[in-house]
């Protein structure tokens, strides 16, 4: 079991077991930083924005997903055109989009959610599905999808397995540790593996408040 709790829950999740295993490694894209500086006093509550047709998840693109291409001994979600309609186009709130990139038969899935404070929209990463040799060309595409949207900055975790940091240095991502980690064991045969953030492959679709 694991969770993602604040600076106020987090002695109560150590006192019911959990063990603190670091801060979420962040990557982070700022698009339009005078407009972005402009915003920041906002108290606006952040609302889910809604996206052009072309770049919405819809069952079809659910089931095109190409779920397959990603082998690793990460601790990792199981992904499934079931678990990504389960998870994420079946969800009463939010809002998701996607983009997909090919290259001959490799192809990787990007799916993003993008929320309103006040003025300043800020994309989040919550999934990255398919080949990690399409990182790069995904991050690229990532970028330009967010340019038409008129994004102020993009978020994504730093998940293990794909090489995000060295893809993403040269197109201005910048590393931030956020957001606490815990961990409770319960299979006694990964405990020691699952006590390592290392050793996870970490999305922002593994909770809602990320």
């Amino acid at each position: 079991m694991c969770n993602f709790p604040n600076d106020q829950s987090l002695p109560g999740n150590i006192k019911l077991g959990a063990k603190f295993i670091g801060k979420l490694p962040w990557l982070i894209k700022i698009m339009k930083p005078l407009h972005l500086l402009s915003t920041l006093r906002t108290k606006e509550k952040a609302t889910p924005f809604e996206l052009p047709e072309k770049h919405e998840l819809t069952e079809s693109k659910c089931c095109e997903i190409i779920h397959d291409s990603f082998s690793t001994d990460l601790i990792h979600t199981k992904k499934s055109s079931e678990y990504i309609k389960w998870r994420y186009l079946n969800h009463p709130y939010f809002k998701y989009g996607i983009l997909a990139t090919c290259d001959n038969s490799e192809e990787i899935s990007i799916i993003y959610m993008i929320n309103k404070k006040g003025e300043r929209r800020e994309l989040t990463v919550v999934d990255v599905i398919g080949s990690p040799k399409l990182i790069g060309k995904a991050f690229k595409h990532l970028i330009e999808v967010s340019k038409e949207l008129d994004v102020d900055m993009i978020l994504v975790i730093n998940t293990n397995g794909y090489e995000m940091k060295s893809n993403t240095t040269k197109m201005g991502f910048f590393g931030k540790k956020k957001k606490n980690f815990v961990v409770l064991p319960i299979n006694a045969a990964l405990k020691e593996k699952a006590l390592s953030i290392e050793n996870w492959s970490l999305i922002g679709g593994m909770h809602d408040s990320l």
